[in-house]
């Protein structure tokens, strides 16, 4: 079975954190990763699956890779069970029992200093997963900063159980460290709070001054904290940013699908952001059932502003000619975002402009040439 076509490819006006259009977000996305990107991954063959070697984020293109002892996720590559709304996905897999390594990606230590957020600074996250299997005690989706008391920070869940079911498990946020555990409300560790088993998951948490609270179903529902001050790295220089298990390993892994995480720092970042980022994963990842009746994208998905078709010129009348764009130019470009260096265009008109048919992430030059019917667009000074 081969997936879906990567989301916005077949439709230019749909919005995605790399072609916002006039709907840019308030704040920075600092990490994405993407299971559907395969230009962001490299893969191997090995008997019957295909395994991640590494893969990129979005928005810095760090990489990651297994740590040390671990094996590389596998790659759904079409494969039906693996799939998520059609879509490819990363499987973490177990080999064996937790406290055993087994598959997790993780970037070169302090790789992402600098774009997480630290100490008690605002942070929102989205990750979109499905649970396969996992054992009694702590299993971590992800954690960042440091692997002591109270130095990280990330998503997790406390399994009370041993099946997929809504009652056996709940999410905490990982505050983990020296054996302490950062529940949702951690004046009262009986706090529950159910995700769903065996199927996939949109979940978001936030923390913003001294509360915060997570959701897996596009805030229908919530538990949330408040007089809390995080410390999470303290500013350390050995910031680490593991997926698929706690910080420097442990084995408390847990063996799921995942399908996007993205990740944003920055106090402007508005309601008004959070709904059309969740917009954009629901249609995406199939999880539009979780978004609540009045959610802004519950029956559409949010676009960016621009409009698919038109023929007409760029810049004036450019037949033939070449123009080179450098990151963070947007004389001749178009809309230039000077923190991801990306360019975000389309065919058709915005404000009486024709707009460029592409969307690019990587630094430049980029060197830009009009043939007839088309635009041709090199990397550098290829012709």
């Amino acid at each position: 079975m081969s997936a879906a076509a990567k989301y916005g490819s077949d439709n230019v006006s749909l919005w995605t954190p790399s072609a916002t259009g006039s709907e840019a977000l308030s704040s920075d996305v600092v990490a994405w990763i993407d299971a559907e990107d395969t230009d962001k991954m490299t893969t191997r063959v090995d008997g019957d699956h295909t395994y991640i070697v590494t893969i990129n984020d979005k928005i810095n293109d760090i990489s990651f890779g297994a740590p040390a002892n671990y094996h590389v996720p596998r790659f759904s590559n079409g494969s039906d069970s693996l799939l998520i709304n059609n879509r490819n996905t990363l499987h973490f897999w177990e080999t064996s029992q937790q406290s055993t390594p087994d598959s997790a990606l993780t970037a070169s230590v302090d790789a992402f200093d600098g774009h997480l957020a630290e100490n008690n600074d605002p942070r929102y996250a989205f990750f979109v997963y499905k649970p396969m299997d996992y054992y009694a005690g702590g299993n971590f989706l992800y954690q960042y900063g440091k692997g002591q008391t109270a130095k990280g920070y990330g998503l997790a869940m406390w399994v009370t159980g041993s099946s997929l079911t809504n009652t056996s498990h709940y999410y905490y946020m990982a505050h983990w460290g020296g054996g302490k555990a950062y529940y949702l409300d951690e004046s009262d560790h009986d706090t529950v709070y159910y995700n769903k088993g065996g199927v996939p998951n949109l979940v978001y948490h936030q923390h913003n001054g001294t509360s915060g609270y997570i959701s897996h179903d596009g805030n229908q529902t919530a538990a949330s904290y408040s007089s809390t001050t995080l410390t999470t790295n303290n500013f350390d220089q050995d910031l680490e940013l593991w997926i698929g298990e706690e910080i420097s390993g442990g084995g408390r892994g847990i063996e799921f699908l995942l399908a996007e995480m993205i990740m944003i720092t920055g106090s402007g970042f508005s309601d008004a952001d959070r709904q059309r980022v969740e917009g954009y994963l629901a249609h995406k990842w199939g999880l539009t059932a979780d978004l609540a009746s009045n959610h802004p994208y519950k029956s559409s998905a949010p676009t960016n502003g621009l409009s698919a078709g038109g023929n007409g010129p760029v810049f004036g009348n450019d037949v033939g000619r070449k123009l080179s764009i450098e990151p963070g130019n947007g004389r001749r470009g178009g809309p230039v975002s000077k923190r991801f260096k990306n360019i975000n265009s389309n065919y058709g008109k915005k404000d009486g402009i024709e707009q460029v048919p592409f969307a690019l992430q990587q630094p430049g030059p980029f060197s830009l040439k009009r043939r007839a019917s088309a635009y041709k667009v090199t990397r550098g000074d290829k012709k």
